[in-house]
């Protein structure tokens, strides 16, 4: 027997096609398969970044909102602001509903005259006004403050409102709760005046003893610890961070205000 010749195999091209199948395909598949495994576990990974981010800004929002609320309502109960909504209360004693609705349409009609009513001058200069102005220069973030008696009359202002009676504003309306009394937290807002956003947040005032709605005060507050939120360093190039409301309004994001009333869809 010759070897020299060496040994040839032979394997007809129909016959290789199957072989590959049988052992490329399984490998192929078997990558598809890990990359397909891998996108998931990305998604899954990016998906819970962004939960905790959102949860960690909605904390950090809830908690600020909470203190908020908080040192307006120290400020509602204060004694002698109490003190004071009930004097004015007391003026009203002896007097049916129609001779107040004329006292307080005389001091509407008043209020933003000169000279004015000599209470319209007297109302920045009570205790209580001067109070309010240094308990707000001890804390920038409160902006304007405003005093109302159970009438929605002003008693004392750090800003001067631009009614004198602010019973018929829809803010009032919402501390006054139909003679409950309730705390009133206000949508965002961008305020001309003090050129901040804000938000408003009411408080009750109430009679000591019975506990009964007798004023309201009504604080604007500053929300410009907010948007540190949406300026936090992007964790990847191109990233964005931004704190929106429920209809897209974007409150801060880098380069971007709330009073821009940007919008995203």
């Amino acid at each position: 027997m010759r070897w020299s010749e060496g040994i040839k195999f032979r394997i007809p091209v129909y016959e290789l096609l199957i072989i590959s199948l049988v052992t490329v395909a399984p490998i192929s598949l078997a990558g598809l398969y890990s990359l397909s495994q891998s996108d998931q576990s990305l998604d899954v990974t990016i998906g819970n970044d962004f939960s905790a981010l959102a949860g960690s800004a909605a904390a950090e929002v809830s908690q600020f909102i909470r203190e908020r609320v908080a040192e307006v309502g120290r400020l509602a109960a204060e004694p002698a602001l109490v003190d004071a909504v009930a004097a004015a209360n007391k003026s009203y004693a002896g007097m049916n509903e129609a001779a107040i609705a004329g006292k307080i349409e005389t001091m509407d009609k008043a209020w933003n005259t000169l000279p004015g009513e000599p209470l319209v001058n007297q109302i920045p200069a009570s205790r209580v006004s001067v109070w309010l102005r240094t308990f707000q220069e001890l804390d920038p973030g409160i902006l304007r403050i405003a005093v109302t008696d159970e009438k929605g009359a002003t008693i004392a202002f750090t800003y001067k409102p631009p009614r004198y009676s602010q019973a018929d504003d829809e803010d009032w309306e919402d501390i006054y709760a139909e003679g409950k009394g309730a705390v009133s937290l206000t949508d965002i807002r961008y305020d001309e005046v003090t050129k901040a956003d804000s938000i408003g947040i009411g408080w009750p005032v109430r009679d000591e003893g019975s506990k009964r709605f007798i004023g309201a005060v009504n604080a604007l507050v500053a929300v410009s610890a907010l948007p540190s939120i949406g300026n936090r360093p992007p964790a990847s190039p191109g990233e964005r961070i931004l704190l929106v409301k429920d209809d897209g309004t974007v409150i801060a994001a880098p380069q971007v205000t709330f009073a821009q009333k940007t919008q995203i869809r």
